[in-house]
């Protein structure tokens, strides 16, 4: 069984300050922990490969308050689907699918928070940013980002190990490294091969952007997250509107000889492709039958109609 997890976290700077490298492990991910009624440390289970949707008394709060602080939602990501993670900014409409089919898997529910009042500590204006792996529900640990402009890499350093680029004096941009992260990794640091996908910008003036640079003005505050993915290996996953069907094999090409169950959902949608080739394939030869007549033997329709207005 598909054990079930849930928290809520806020994304933002403790007082005291935070490192990226390495983070506290009592943090989720790297995520601060908020007190909720929701949480759930892992109590129950689901079966694998069920649908999964959320239930409406676990969609997540607008608001939460700890501590005398008041956290706005900011999005919901749910990981351990067969198709990876997926993830909502909508508290109304979190993401479904389909439980992993791995009986080991943990289907987690990561609710992400904004503090309200800016990042803090001090209240000057910067960029507070982290990489974050969507197919994981987590943030990772890697230098991510080259800032510019920068003078003896202390923006680099700062953003990357503090997660935070001021923008006091002048305003930067933030470019992060699209895909695998080895060789610009300390030796201690696991290296992660994901792929970039987005910069979301949780809060602030800055917008989202599918570039890998995220330019934040000089004054400017803001909240964003480079988000990551991940595919799972050796696998495939198809999906339409209804359902997804994931193949434990690995990739085909073509001219393989695909396998699967019979009757199963990937069948079912050959066999539907097959069938409109099919039609296809009919309506095309009734447009086109005359290639099926040897050229000597086809009537000259076009001439005899001119000869016979002329007659």
């Amino acid at each position: 069984m598909a054990l079930f997890k849930y928290q809520c976290v806020y994304f933002g700077v403790q007082t005291g300050g935070y490192t990226r490298q390495s983070r506290n492990p009592s943090s989720v991910g790297g995520f601060l922990p908020l007190v909720s009624s929701k949480n759930d440390p892992g109590t129950n289970f689901l079966q694998p490969g069920s649908p999964f949707h959320l239930p409406m008394s676990l969609y997540p709060d607008a608001t939460i308050t700890n501590g005398g602080e008041t956290y706005d939602f900011s999005f919901i990501n749910v990981s351990g689907l067969t198709s990876g993670g997926a993830t909502s900014f909508n508290a109304s409409a979190p993401p479904s699918g389909h439980v992993s089919n791995d009986a080991s898997a943990v289907l987690q529910v990561l609710v992400v928070y904004l503090p309200q009042g800016g990042p803090g500590p001090g209240g000057e204006p910067g960029a507070v940013i982290d990489a974050f792996d969507e197919t994981a529900g987590s943030l990772f640990n890697n230098y991510f980002v080259t800032v510019s402009p920068d003078s003896g890499s202390v923006r680099y350093d700062t953003a990357n190990i503090y997660g935070y680029v001021d923008t006091q004096n002048q305003g930067a941009a933030i470019t992060v490294t699209p895909t695998y992260f080895g060789s610009v990794q300390p030796a201690s640091i696991m290296p992660q091969n994901v792929t970039f996908e987005k910069w979301h910008v949780l809060s602030g003036p800055a917008a989202s952007a599918s570039g890998t640079t995220l330019t934040v003005g000089q004054g400017q505050t803001e909240y964003a997250l480079a988000f990551y993915y991940t595919q799972p290996k050796g696998k495939e996953w198809l999906a339409d509107k209804h359902k997804e069907a994931f193949l434990d094999q690995p990739i085909k090409v073509i001219g393989d000889n695909i396998i699967f169950d019979p009757g199963g959902p990937v069948e079912s949608e050959f066999n539907r492709i097959n069938q409109a080739i099919a039609r296809i394939s009919t309506e095309l030869n009734i447009l086109k039958g005359e290639t099926f007549i040897k050229e000597q033997d086809r009537p000259n329709i076009g001439g005899s109609i001119a000869r016979n207005e002329g007659e």
